[in-house]
C-alpha cells in the first residue's frame, strides 16, 4: 500500500521521499485491451438483405442506405465502437441508424430578445467582489467598483456623427446592440460645485430629452443634433438656475429603425373588398375607418394609408383604394411608430339573404386575414399573399362560397415589417451626448480669420507682441474689419480691456458698446502710441462675447509705411489674464462643468 500511488502520494503531511519518475514508476497501469483488428462488418455474415432499420430516404435527394458497418474487434472475438457508413457519405457514430433531421423553413427556432442589459457587460452594484490595490508605498487599499450612471454607459463612435458628438457620445452597450425602438432610459448623479445659471447641449441620434431632478417637464426634448451633416447638425441648448450640491440628471432615449423604415420609404395597410357573382360591392375596409364607419359594420377607427405618399414606393390601385392603417400615420420622414407591432381589428358584415360571395385582399407587410360564419365556423384564417414580397402584386381572391344569413364576423391584422440593417451598427447607430457649462450655454470652437500683424517699426512694443489684422503685408485701407472674440470667465466682477490700434478700434461686450480708440475718419489719428483701458463691469460666469472692428486709415496702400493692426489684454478682477488678440483659435468648453463621457463606465471607490 505504502508503494501504491493512484494519483500521487496520500495527502499533504509530510513531502514524498520519491520524485515523480520514481512514484510514476511504481504507479500501477491500467491493461489497454488490444485491438486486433478492425473489420468489416457490413454485409452481415448471415446474409440479411437489408439491416435491421432498413434503407432511408431524405426527402428532395438520393437514398439513405446503410452500405457497411466497420467496428474493432476484441481478443475474444466480440466487437465494439462500430461505425455506420451510408450511400451519402453520412456517419452514425452510436450504431443505431441514422439521424435524421426533418430541417428546413418550416423549423420553430427560439429567438432571444436582447434589450440594453442583454447587450453589454452589466456589473450591477450589488454582490460584487472587491479588489485589493496595492499602494506605493507597499500597503494594500480594498475597493468596490460602482456604475457611474444608472445602467453603465459605455463610449461609443459613429461615422455619421459630428466631431463633437464622437467626442462626448454615450450608449448603453459597447456598441454591440442598436435596440431600435426600444425606450432606453439613463440617470445621472452630477455633482454641481456652485449656486449659478448654467448651460445644457444635448443631441441624439435620434429621440431623446432630458429632465432635471423629479421634474415630470423636459428641460430639452431632442430629434438628432448630432450628426455632421444633413438637417439635424445643431445640438439642442437650453439654461437652469442650479442650487450647489447634487443634482439629478435623467435621459430618456429611443433610437429609430434608420432611414430605410421612415413611413416615406416603408409606408404600411391591408385592403379587401368583398363582392358577389356580379362583382356588387357588399363590404370594403373602407368601412372599417372613422370617415366610412356606418355603425353596425365598422368597429375600427383606422383610417385610410393609401396611396403611399412616395411615388418610388408604388402599391397596385387596389392597395391605393383600400388601404387603411391603424392611426394616427406619421409624417413622411418619420418611422411608423408600430413598425414590427401587430395592429388587428374586428368588423361585422351582416348578410341579410344568403349569396355567395368572394373576397380579394392585399396587404404590406405582413398580414393575416379570417372570415368567421354566424354560427362560428371558419371559412378562411390565413395570411394574405402579396405577391412573394413585392407589395402589391397579389392578386388573391378567396371563395367565400355561400354566405348564411347573419352577422359575419371578419378579423384582420397587418404588421408593416422593417428594412434595412436596423439592427447593425455602422448603419443604424445610437446615442446621445450631454454637455453642461457654468454660467451660460457652452460655446463651440472660434476661429478667427486674422493674423499677427507685427513687428512692425513704427509700432511700440505692445503693438508688436499683440497686434492683429486681416493681414500683415496689406494695408486694406478705409475698410472695418470686424471679428468676435469667445471670452470663457471663471468667476464675476469687473473686467479690464487694454488695448491700442493702427488706427481705429471699436469694442463691444455681448452686444453693448465698451468703448472705441483712435479715429475712424480723416486726419485718422492713430492710437497705438499708449493704451487705453476700459473698464467691463458686472461680469458673470460663463462665456461672453468681444466683438472687435479695426480700421486703418486711408490713402497709403504700402504696408512698409502704412499698417494696420489692434492689440488688447483681457483680465479679470483678480488681474489675471484671460485672453488676449492673439488668441485667434479658440476651443470651446472652457467652462464646461460635466460631459457625458465624465460618467461613463465604472469607478472604484472606497467604502
Amino acid at each position: 500500500m505504502a508503494y501504491y500511488y493512484p494519483e500521487g502520494y496520500f495527502g499533504p503531511i509530510c513531502d514524498a521521499p520519491w520524485s515523480d519518475e520514481e512514484i510514476a514508476d511504481r504507479s500501477r497501469r491500467a491493461i489497454p485491451i488490444p485491438v486486433t483488428d478492425i473489420i468489416d462488418e457490413w454485409p452481415d455474415p448471415h446474409g440479411d438483405l437489408f439491416p435491421p432499420w432498413g434503407p432511408f430516404d431524405v426527402p428532395g435527394g438520393p437514398g439513405h442506405t446503410l452500405i457497411g458497418r466497420n467496428c474493432k474487434v476484441r481478443p475474444d472475438g466480440t466487437l465494439y465502437d462500430c461505425k455506420n457508413t451510408y450511400n451519402d457519405g453520412e456517419d452514425d457514430d452510436d450504431g443505431d441508424g441514422p439521424d435524421l433531421t426533418d430541417f428546413g423553413l418550416t423549423d420553430q427556432f427560439f429567438v432571444p430578445i436582447f434589450d440594453a442589459q442583454t447587450c453589454k457587460p452589466f456589473d450591477p452594484d450589488i454582490n460584487i467582489k472587491p479588489f485589493t490595490f496595492i499602494n506605493a508605498d507597499g500597503t494594500t487599499t480594498v475597493k468596490y467598483k460602482r456604475e457611474k450612471s444608472s445602467p453603465v454607459t459605455f463610449p461609443v463612435e459613429s461615422q455619421w456623427w459630428s466631431e463633437e458628438g464622437n467626442e462626448f457620445g454615450v450608449w448603453v452597450n459597447p456598441a454591440v446592440c442598436t435596440l431600435p425602438g426600444e425606450n432606453q432610459s439613463v440617470t445621472y448623479m452630477i455633482d454641481i460645485p456652485a449656486t449659478a445659471t448654467y448651460g445644457f447641449t444635448f443631441a441624439t441620434d435620434l429621440n431623446g430629452s432630458i429632465y432635471l431632478n423629479d421634474s415630470a417637464t423636459a428641460l430639452i426634448t431632442a430629434v438628432g443634433g448630432i450628426y455632421k451633416a444633413g438637417s439635424q447638425t445643431t445640438p439642442y441648448t437650453a439654461t437652469a438656475n442650479l442650487t450647489a450640491g447634487t443634482l439629478k440628471l435623467t435621459v430618456g432615449m429611443n433610437n429609430d429603425w434608420g432611414t430605410d423604415n421612415t413611413w416615406y420609404v416603408n409606408p404600411a395597410g391591408i385592403g379587401w373588398r368583398v363582392y358577389d357573382g356580379s362583382d356588387n360591392t357588399i363590404a370594403t375596409s373602407l368601412q372599417c375607418t372613422a370617415a366610412g364607419n356606418t355603425g353596425q359594420a365598422g368597429t375600427s377607427d383606422w383610417v385610410r394609408s393609401g396611396p403611399p405618399p412616395n411615388p418610388e414606393v408604388p402599391w397596385s390601385t387596389f392597395l391605393d383604394d383600400y388601404a387603411i392603417y391603424s392611426p394616427p400615420l406619421p409624417a413622411g420622414d418619420v418611422v411608423d411608430p408600430r413598425i414590427k407591432i401587430k395592429q388587428q381589428a374586428i368588423t361585422y358584415i351582416t348578410i341579410s339573404s344568403e349569396i355567395a360571395a368572394s373576397i380579394k385582399v392585399e396587404g404590406d407587410n405582413q398580414a393575416n386575414f379570417k372570415w368567421e360564419l354566424p354560427n362560428g365556423n371558419i371559412v378562411y384564417n390565413g395570411p394574405v399573399d402579396y405577391g412573394n414580397n413585392t407589395v402589391g402584386q397579389s392578386d388573391q381572391i378567396i371563395n367565400l362560397g355561400l354566405l348564411p344569413v347573419g352577422d359575419h364576423k371578419l378579423t384582420f391584422d397587418i404588421t408593416n415589417d422593417v428594412r434595412g440593417q436596423p439592427y447593425e451598427w455602422s448603419k443604424n447607430p445610437g446615442g446621445w451626448y450631454i454637455k453642461i457649462c457654468q454660467g451660460g450655454v457652452c460655446a463651440g470652437d472660434n476661429t478667427i480669420d486674422w493674423v499677427r500683424s507685427g513687428p512692425h517699426p513704427a509700432w511700440p512694443q505692445f503693438m508688436d507682441d499683440y497686434a492683429v489684422y486681416p493681414s500683415n503685408t496689406l494695408p486694406l485701407t478705409g475698410t472695418n474689419h470686424t471679428a468676435n472674440y469667445q471670452a470663457t470667465c471663471p468667476s464675476v466682477g469687473t473686467y479690464t480691456l487694454e488695448c491700442r490700434a493702427d488706427n481705429y478700434a471699436a469694442f463691444t461686450w455681448d452686444g453693448a458698446s465698451v468703448g472705441s480708440i483712435g479715429q475712424n475718419v480723416a486726419p485718422f489719428n492713430a492710437s497705438f502710441t499708449n493704451s487705453t483701458t476700459f473698464n467691463i463691469t458686472g461680469v458673470t460666469v460663463g462665456d461672453h462675447t468681444l466683438g472687435v472692428t479695426v480700421l486703418n486709415g486711408t490713402g497709403n496702400n504700402d504696408w512698409t509705411t502704412n499698417p494696420g493692426g489692434v492689440a488688447f489684454i483681457l483680465r479679470d478682477a483678480s488681474n489675471n489674464v484671460i485672453m488676449t488678440s492673439l488668441d485667434l483659435n479658440q476651443a470651446g468648453n472652457g467652462n464646461l462643468t460635466w460631459h457625458t463621457r465624465l460618467a461613463s463606465g465604472y469607478e472604484f471607490y472606497v467604502p
